[in-house]
C-alpha cells in the first residue's frame, strides 16, 4: 500500500505544471558578477549569476543595442528609435510639460534609490551590493536622459513659437 501512495504522490507531482521560477527566485544569492561585452566595449552595468543562470539590465542590453525601452502598463517594452515615439514629435505642450513632471518625480525617485543603495553598500561592500548600486546609478543616468530629451521637445516648441 505504501508503494502504490508513493506511486501515486509520484505520478501526480510529475503531471502537474509547477511554475518554481518566479517564487524560487526569493531569497536566491548571487553566486557570480561578471562583465557585459557587446561589439568589444564593456557595460557599465555588470550582468549577475544565479544557479547557472545570467541576468543582465534589459535597459543597459537595448541601450547597447541602439533600442529604446520604457516601462508602459507592468510590461518592459523595447522599440527601435524608429519606431518608438521618444523624439515626442506631435505632442501638445500640456502632454509634454506632463511628461516633464513625470521624469522630474522619476529622477527624485532614482536618486533616492541610489542613496539607499550606496548607504547599503557602504555597510556591506559585497558584491551582490556593488551590483545594485551600479544598477541604481545607471537608471538615475537613464532618467536624466529622459528628463533632458523631454526638456528639448519644450525648448523646441518654445523656439517655434510666434514673437508676440
Amino acid at each position: 500500500m505504501k508503494r502504490f501512495i508513493t506511486g501515486l504522490i509520484t505520478g501526480v507531482l510529475i503531471a502537474l505544471p509547477i511554475s518554481v521560477f518566479a517564487d524560487g527566485m526569493i531569497g536566491k544569492q548571487v553566486q557570480t558578477v561578471v562583465p557585459v561585452k557587446v561589439d568589444g566595449e564593456y557595460l557599465d552595468v555588470d550582468a549577475i549569476g544565479i544557479e547557472g543562470r545570467t541576468f543582465a539590465p534589459v535597459r543597459a542590453l537595448a541601450d547597447a543595442f541602439g533600442k529604446e525601452v520604457d516601462w508602459v502598463n507592468g510590461e518592459v517594452v523595447i522599440n527601435t528609435p524608429e519606431t518608438s515615439h521618444s523624439e515626442y514629435t506631435g505632442l501638445s505642450r500640456e502632454e509634454l510639460e506632463m511628461l516633464l513632471r513625470s521624469a522630474q518625480g522619476e529622477i527624485l525617485i532614482r536618486q533616492n534609490s541610489y542613496e539607499i543603495e550606496n548607504n547599503r553598500y557602504e555597510n556591506d561592500p559585497s558584491e551582490q551590493n556593488a551590483y545594485y548600486l551600479q544598477a541604481a546609478k545607471y537608471n538615475l543616468e537613464i532618467a536624466e536622459q529622459r528628463l533632458s530629451k523631454v526638456q528639448e521637445a519644450i525648448d523646441a516648441l518654445n523656439d517655434d513659437k510666434p514673437a508676440e
